[in-house]
């Protein structure tokens, strides 16, 4: 069986702090970049435990997307992409607590350029990793069952 993923993928800018974020001033942190986005996180998860899995999704015309697309590739992710050459590849700024809370700044880039490839259904987004229920706009291999 193999599962498509058809959605997001961005890069996670991952800021762990050393003690609460000091609006106006400097907050000491680990900083690192990793591969991020639900559709492609999924992908990866996926091939990691056996399961053939094909990534579609849009990166931007950067190093940054190429080094994202390698790396799924790497794992044995069928990747299928689209390069947008107008919006960068999706970013998102995650700053965790030092109680491991998270706070998320995303920036979906180029990810904006599947937008007209994703149907909305009662405001709800659809994917292959998670459609609505009775959505008649979704492809029927997508649907529930």
């Amino acid at each position: 069986m193999t599962v498509y993923c058809l959605g997001d993928l961005m890069v996670d800018v991952v800021a762990r702090l050393f003690g609460p974020l000091a609006e106006g001033s400097d907050s000491p942190a680990v900083i690192a970049y990793v591969g991020g986005g639900s559709a492609a996180n999924t992908a990866a998860w996926l091939t990691r435990v056996g399961v053939d899995s094909v990534f579609v999704g849009a990166i931007g015309d950067d190093a940054a997307g190429q080094s994202q697309l390698e790396s799924l590739h790497t794992l044995g992710v069928d990747v299928r992409f689209r390069v947008d050459r107008t919006r960068p590849t999706g970013t998102c700024l995650v700053l965790v607590a030092p109680t491991g809370e998270r706070t998320m700044v995303p920036d979906p880039g180029a990810n904006l350029a599947l937008s007209a490839t994703i149907s909305t259904c009662r405001g709800t987004p659809c994917s292959a990793t998670r459609a609505t229920p009775g959505c008649t706009r979704c492809p029927p291999r997508w649907r529930p069952g």
